[in-house]
């Protein structure tokens, strides 16, 4: 599936529902440069949603946690 349309869909489930956040999660291999390579697919992603689908920072949370789930994905939650 399309990222962009992923993301689109997230950020217009956010606009529909204010009082919904969004957790944006990714998966790193435990070498420092997956773990730098996750902070950067994250940020990206949370770069995407403020600034190209106007979604507010505060309503955006991201973390990275090695070995919470398959290596080398991100999982988007809104809630």
């Amino acid at each position: 599936r399309d990222a962009k349309a992923m993301l689109a869909t997230a950020a217009s489930q956010l606009r529909n529902n204010p009082e919904c956040t969004i957790t944006i999660t990714g998966y790193p291999e435990a070498s420092k440069t997956s773990q730098s390579n996750c902070n950067k697919r994250v940020s990206a992603i949370m770069t995407y949603l403020t600034e190209t689908e106007g979604i507010s920072a505060d309503r955006v949370q991201t973390s990275c946690e090695v070995g919470g789930g398959p290596a080398n994905t991100v999982d988007l939650r809104v809630h």
